[in-house]
This record gives C-alpha cells, structure tokens and sequence, in this order.
C-alpha cells in the first residue's frame, strides 16, 4: 500500500475524513485499489506504538483502512468473509500530530488479481477510513469491477 498526501491550503471545518473511490487498475496479475481522501484537522495515521484499546489487535479500530469485498451473487451484492483482516490495512501517521494541516490525497492498495478470483467476475469494493479521533468516512463503493478471464 502507498499514500500520498499533501497539505491544502483551503479552510475546511469537518472533522471526519472524506473518502472516494477514484479507479482500479490492472496490470499482469496484480491490481490496484486508488481512493482519494481529505482530513481537515490531518489526524491520519497510526504508527506501531499504538496498540493499546482501541487501536489494539483486535480491536474495532486497530485498522483505520476497512474495505470489504463485494460479489455479485443470485441477483444482489453479497460481502465476501475473508477470514480476519482481509483487505484492511493500517495507514501510518501522514503528519506529525502536532500540525493541524488539512490534507489531501491518494491511497493506493496492490494486491495479487488471485485475491479476488472468490466467485463471480463481478466484484465492488466499499470502505472506510478512520481518523485517530475514531471519525469515520462515509463509505465508499466502487464501480462494478469486471475481472478479466
């Protein structure tokens, strides 16, 4: 996974993160996830010191990062069980805590196309993303995803 992120220069007031599918792209037999995001108050992040509730392992917040897998199944989109973590992820801290910067860009997640061979070519991705003040995003879908054959 990769982020990259920049400081706005716009005013913004929210404190929850906003988060948007942007695309998903295919190359060979790997894929990549791209959401767009904006903090206002820059509170993304966890590093590895944070493992105390509610960001311990196993907690509901030890992923900031949630994306579940989506199949279409007897007319209807059905969320895959993967077992534990699947798609999530922990984003490490973008900015010092100190700033207080609204920030601005792109999560990019790689994962193998085997990944997602669960059933069905037709699959959608929805997410969230988790601020360290437990704000969380809207969630967000994907467009419908053919996966190639």
């Amino acid at each position: 996974m990769s982020i990259f992120a920049s400081c706005k220069q716009d005013d913004c007031d929210d404190p929850v993160p906003s988060l948007s599918y942007d695309s998903f792209v295919v190359i060979g037999d790997s894929a990549t996830l791209i959401h767009n995001f904006i903090d206002c108050d820059g509170d993304i992040g966890l590093s590895s010191s944070d493992t105390v509730a509610p960001f311990n392992f196993g907690g509901d917040y030890y992923y900031n990062l949630k994306i579940d897998l989506l199949v279409w199944e007897n007319n209807e989109w059905v969320v895959v069980d993967l077992d534990g973590e699947g798609f999530n992820n922990r984003i490490p801290p973008i900015q010092e805590e100190t700033q207080e910067e609204t920030l601005e860009g792109k999560i990019k997640y790689n994962m193998p196309l085997l990944w997602l061979r669960v059933g069905g070519d037709s699959i959608r991705f929805r997410s969230v993303l988790i601020d360290r003040a437990l704000n969380e995003s809207k969630p967000t879908v994907s467009k419908t995803i053919i996966l190639p054959s």
